[in-house]
């Protein structure tokens, strides 16, 4: 009887194990964070290339964005965000 409860467990830590590992390994560095003026100096300065808002919040607007060197960032835009859009437009962001 010992050694069916052994496998038992074995088998469970086992697959517990699997569990953790392919959830860790969906998970890849969160883009690095930034306060909206950084990201508004970074759109006017030429550096964004391509911004993804989320929209569906009420208030202000999170963003992920990709800047020209390949780095992702991600910020949140406040509720009235017309400087940024003007600014991205101005250098052609894509949005």
């Amino acid at each position: 009887m010992k050694w069916k409860t052994k496998t038992v467990v074995a088998c469970f830590a086992l697959i517990c194990l699997i569990l953790v590992a392919r959830a860790a390994a969906g998970r890849g560095p969160r883009p690095a964070k930034v306060t909206y003026s950084q990201f508004l100096e970074q759109v006017k300065a030429g550096q964004v290339d391509s911004v993804i808002i989320d929209t569906g919040h009420s208030g202000a607007s999170p963003a992920t964005y990709r800047r020209k060197d390949g780095v992702t960032e991600r910020t949140v835009l406040p509720p009235h965000y017309q400087d940024a859009m003007e600014a991205m437009r101005n250098k052609r962001c894509r949005h």
